[in-house]
């Protein structure tokens, strides 16, 4: 549908995905945590094209762990969960903080920094 795998082709369905969303991580990371602020430059704010576009990045970094905070409300979501990032509804001009901690981190937040601010609508 959007192109992303986590969309509908998940082997639980919905209720696999949502689980996966709840359940959180007891994985430690080792490393210094890399933090940047970036503005969703998108005029149609994080859709899913973009949300699609991080979460398929993200899940290459098997090894670090990437949080995408609204800056504005404290809410956050896993990178690698579209459906996380989609339902934090943050629209054109929202200041977000990308987070990664894990090998790789800073090459994490650098990519995931570029989306949010070069992604053009089709």
């Amino acid at each position: 549908m959007w192109g992303c795998s986590e969309v509908g082709s998940h082997q639980n369905g919905i209720l696999g995905i949502v689980s996966s969303i709840l359940t959180s991580s007891t994985i430690k990371y080792e490393g210094t945590m890399i933090r940047k602020e970036a503005v969703i430059k998108s005029v149609h704010g994080l859709h899913a094209r973009p949300s699609c576009a991080i979460s398929t990045y993200s899940k290459t970094m098997s090894e670090t762990k990437i949080t995408i905070i609204n800056s504005a409300t404290g809410d956050s979501a896993d990178a690698k969960s579209i459906l996380s990032l989609l339902t934090l509804g943050m629209p054109s001009n929202t200041k977000v903080i990308v987070e990664a901690d894990g090998k790789d981190e800073q090459v994490a937040v650098d990519e995931i920094y570029k989306i949010l601010t070069e992604y053009e609508a089709d």
